[in-house]
C-alpha cells in the first residue's frame, strides 16, 4: 500500500492543509525536547510512507531528514521525517499558532518551544545595544 500527501485540490482553502497536517502530527508525530551533551535539542517528528513525507515537506516548504525505519529481519515502507532546532521550532509554530484543535499534550510541548525561543530571543536581543541606550526597553 502506498499513502500519498492529498492534492491541495480536495481542501476548500489552503490554510486547511496545516490543520489536516497538525491532526496527523497529533495521531502519528511527536514534539519532544530532549537534552544533550550540546544541550537542549527540539524535535518534531512524522511516521508515514516516505512519500506522504514528501508531501509533508514539500507542502511546509521546510526541509527536514527522512529516515527508512526497515530493519534486517522486517522490510518496512514506513519512514520517520525528522526537524531538528529551529526547523523544528518553525514547523510547530506554522501547525499550532492560532489553532483552536489540537491534542493537549503535544500543544503543551509547542507552548515550551515557545518559551524557550522567547528566551533565547531576550537573550540576544540583551546584548545588543549595551552600554549605548539603543535598546532602552530591554537595558532598563
Amino acid at each position: 500500500m502506498i499513502l500519498k500527501f492529498p492534492p491541495e485540490n480536495i481542501f476548500k482553502h489552503r490554510n486547511l492543509i496545516y490543520d489536516f497536517i497538525r491532526g496527523y502530527c497529533d495521531g502519528d508525530g511527536s514534539l519532544g525536547i530532549y537534552f544533550g551533551k550540546h544541550g537542549r535539542k527540539f524535535q518534531l517528528s512524522f511516521c508515514g510512507t516516505e512519500e506522504f513525507l514528501k508531501g509533508v515537506e514539500q507542502f511546509l516548504g521546510i526541509t527536514g531528514h527522512i529516515r527508512n525505519n526497515s530493519c534486517n529481519a522486517y522490510l518496512s515502507k514506513a519512514s520517520t521525517l525528522y526537524y531538528n532546532s529551529r526547523k523544528a521550532r518553525a514547523v510547530s509554530r506554522l501547525l499550532y499558532s492560532n489553532s483552536t484543535i489540537y491534542l493537549d499534550r503535544k500543544y503543551d510541548i509547542y507552548k515550551m518551544f515557545c518559551l524557550a525561543e522567547e528566551g533565547s530571543s531576550v537573550l540576544k536581543s540583551s546584548k545588543i545595544g549595551r552600554g549605548w541606550n539603543a535598546n532602552t526597553e530591554v537595558t532598563k
